[in-house]
Formats: structure tokens, C-alpha cells, sequence
């Protein structure tokens, strides 16, 4: 399953570094500059229990429209929200698509579900 992952934060480095590591394609959407850092370096992700470390070579998506993803992880802060969300537009056929909430600065989950219908135009996506 190709997997498209929107933010390179921890929590994008964390799954999509599993992810891939597990053998699924994934792909960063293009947001500079960390991700001229995961073109050079891949995703690293750090186990701070275990003291492990799973280093994965994904490729960086300047652009994904008409592109196929069979999973789609957003997980970007409420004010970049509808940025991502505009990059996702006119991605090929209707993928599955995670958001994970991170607002932090008391971002209201009103505003993030209002970002996400305008983005969307589906409030499957919303939910």
C-alpha cells in the first residue's frame, strides 16, 4: 500500500518510518525546509525507551495531484492545516485518510473541522 505522509514532525517520523520500514512506499509531501532533510537522510525515528532506532529511505512529493495513495496520515498543527490540506487536493480516486490532532496553542476542534470541510467538501473527511 503506498502511503503519503503530510508533516515531518515526530509523529510523521515515527509512523512513516515504521511504515516504510514494513515495507510499504512512502512518501513525504514536500514542506521545506525539514523535508530537504528527509531527501538527504530518510525518516529517523528515535525509540527513547529502548534506545532503538529505525532508519527508513522514503521518497519527498513536491506535488501528489492525480497521484495514488492508498493511505493518506496528515499530521500537522491546526495552523498549517489548510495548507496541507490544499496540497492534498486531486489525489487519485479517495484514499484513506488519518488525521491526527495536534493544536496546539488551544487550537478549537470548531476551526480544525471547519478547515477540514472547506478543504475536503466532504464531511466524511471531518468526522
Amino acid at each position: 500500500m503506498r502511503v503519503l505522509i503530510a508533516g515531518a514532525g515526530v509523529i510523521s517520523t515515527v509512523y512513516g518510518a515504521h511504515l516504510a520500514r514494513a515495507w510499504h512506499p512512502v512518501s513525504v509531501l514536500s514542506h521545506p525546509p525539514r523535508t530537504e532533510d528527509v531527501t538527504r537522510n530518510g525518516l529517523i525515528a528515535h525509540d527513547v525507551h529502548e534506545g532503538s532506532r529505525t532508519d527508513a529511505r522514503v521518497s519527498v512529493a513536491p506535488d501528489v495531484a492525480g497521484t495514488l495513495f492508498g493511505l493518506v496520515l496528515v499530521a500537522v498543527r491546526s495552523d498549517q492545516l489548510a495548507a496541507a490540506c490544499s496540497q492534498l487536493t486531486g489525489l487519485a480516486r479517495s484514499p484513506a485518510v488519518v488525521f491526527f490532532g495536534t493544536t496546539p496553542g488551544g487550537g478549537r476542534r470548531s476551526a480544525v473541522r471547519s478547515t477540514l470541510m472547506s478543504c475536503s467538501g466532504s464531511p466524511a473527511w471531518a468526522a
